[in-house]
């Protein structure tokens, strides 16, 4: 399952309860203000979500997939994304969703908790 553009402008149209049009407008506007802030160099950080960073990659030897035969690629500057501690949190908790189902469960590391530790298990 994947949230897709239409799918956000409608739950904050649900949330805010604005029309679906002042909802698009909300969504475009932040989307707009972060590539824009992106493309100067800036970082974006929304706390509790996470933060998006402009990243600088230098120039580097590649090869062409297709025939095989090397390329050059220039260097570039891409957006990347850090959790927040506060979402990675959230997406690994075993949570019921509003629609009943469950959430991620949270893998066995085979560690001892804290607790399990001082009773000896």
């Amino acid at each position: 399952m994947k949230l897709c553009k239409d799918e956000l402008v409608r739950e904050i149209a649900r949330v805010c309860e604005v029309s679906l049009k002042d909802a698009r407008t909300i969504l475009e506007a932040m989307l707009d203000s972060m590539v824009s802030a992106l493309q100067k160099g800036e970082r974006i950080e929304l706390r509790t979500f996470g933060t998006f960073y402009p990243r600088k990659r230098s120039a580097r030897p590649g090869r062409n997939p297709r025939t095989g035969a090397p390329v050059d690629v220039g260097p570039k500057t891409v957006p990347r994304f850090r959790p927040a501690q506060e979402l990675l949190n959230v997406v690994n908790s075993e949570t019921i969703i509003a629609d009943g189902s469950e959430g991620p469960a949270i893998e066995d590391s085979g560690r001892q908790s804290e607790g399990e530790a001082a009773a000896g298990a």
